[in-house]
């Protein structure tokens, strides 16, 4: 029997390509990865209006060098500017995000230092206003979860300026906007839950993991996956793998977000490597839908972990040649004997283009998008269906550029 290839799924049933993304709706669940070119931000619209968004970074665009994407939708703006431009047009009549989630430490998801932003002056301690804090003048958030609070204790050096400059533009929120902070407490159930309307809809949240303490799968129980696996100093531990992950039902569809989760766990040696990916994955068991984990980039999106979920859509901020790297497309695309069955979509935000020509040769190609602009997941009926938006990003139309499915969820079709 033939397998079935991206361009069976173009469908277009409502006539959307070519006109302006109709926006969130009540009831449906909006994912949203913006496409700044040099950094991560994934916004999120839950079905009664709740919203969150899950890091939002910035880098030196000069960094990039001859092997990475330039800034989206220009370099005129700051990162955190074009996302809040963006969710303003999406949520016009939007005050105030419910929950700021920073997966972790690194630059490209909660800004950079030392790279010319605005600094915010007279505010107590000043900080400047790259990446979340950037959104921060646009917008007020209501609740805040790190990997870090209350202590943030184990902060490498390398990310300690960041995360410095963050804490202070948290404790500026906390204080003079609204800001509550809370511990991101893994196994827990609908720490970030509707705000609005929670008894309308079946939607509910699990904390799965951070710091490299993970959801046993059994009520609330958690167990230190790392020190467990010999590695006891949470000093040395990889930021990436410190990451938290958050698991989301929406009736029968099924969802996970683990930014930069990888199964390398000690600095200086991306060799070392203890199926940590495939532990939560298990855990987690079968989604619809995935970010894909660290931009599918070195020591992540391992086939321990794409094996255990079999999602049907992986998702990913892509902006240098790091990312997509062949091991991940290899585990993501396979569909033979050392895979899963059935057709499974790679959706990133910007793919180079040597990276195009080698799909065209490659089995996993057939299941690559090969665009660029956001990338939209939406799950709607209840979460019994879903779809993915490719929406422009070379200006601010919100150009709706393809459309890929509908689909129907695992759940809803057994």
């Amino acid at each position: 029997m033939a397998k079935e290839t991206l361009e069976e799924f173009w469908r277009d049933p409502d006539g959307e390509v070519g006109r302006p993304y109709r926006g969130w709706r009540e009831g449906e669940f909006d994912a949203h990865l913006i496409d700044v070119g040099i950094a991560e931000a994934f916004f999120h619209v839950y079905p009664d209006g709740t919203t969150a968004l899950f890091d939002c970074g910035d880098r030196d665009p000069d960094s990039r060098g001859a092997s990475g994407r330039a800034p989206r939708p220009n370099g005129t703006r700051r990162p955190g500017e074009w996302v809040a431009r963006y969710i303003a047009r999406l949520c016009p009549a939007l005050e105030t995000i419910d929950y700021l989630v920073a997966t972790h430490f690194h630059k490209d998801h909660i800004g950079a230092t030392g790279i010319g932003a605005e600094v915010a002056e007279g505010r107590g301690d000043d900080y400047e206003l790259s990446g979340f804090a950037q959104v921060g003048e646009f917008f007020r958030f209501g609740v805040a979860l790190d990997r870090g609070y209350p202590e943030y204790r184990f902060v490498g050096e390398k990310s300690a300026a960041e995360v410095e400059n963050f804490r202070r533009f948290l404790s500026f929120h906390e204080k003079e906007r609204g800001l509550k902070r809370e511990a991101f407490r893994v196994g827990a159930r609908d720490q970030i839950a509707l705000r609005r309307a929670p008894e309308r809809y079946a939607f509910h949240t699990r904390n799965v993991c951070a710091n490299g303490i993970f959801w046993t799968g059994v009520g609330e129980e958690t167990e230190d996956f790392l020190a467990k696996s010999g590695l006891d100093d949470i000093r040395s531990r990889l930021e990436n793998t410190m990451s938290l992950g958050v698991a989301f039902e929406y009736g029968p569809f099924r969802f996970f977000t683990g930014g930069d989760l990888m199964n390398v766990t000690r600095r200086r040696d991306w060799s070392d490597g203890v199926d940590a990916e495939g532990a939560i994955g298990r855990v987690i068991g079968s989604q619809d839908a995935c970010k894909a984990n660290h931009h599918a980039s070195r020591g992540s999106s391992t086939r321990g972990f794409v094996n255990a979920v079999r999602s049907r859509v992986y998702m990913t901020n892509v902006w240098q040649d790091r990312h997509l790297k062949l091991h991940a497309l290899e585990a993501m695309g396979d569909d033979g004997p050392t895979g899963y069955p059935g057709a499974r979509f790679i959706c990133p935000t910007g793919l180079l283009e040597w990276k195009a020509a080698l799909a065209d040769r490659a089995p996993w190609g057939r299941y690559l998008v090969k665009r660029s602009g956001h990338v939209v997941l939406k799950a709607y009926d209840g979460g019994a269906r879903f779809k993915v938006y490719y929406v422009s990003s070379v200006d601010e139309s919100m150009r709706v550029d393809a459309v890929l499915g509908p689909f129907t969820a695992r759940l809803a079709r057994s």
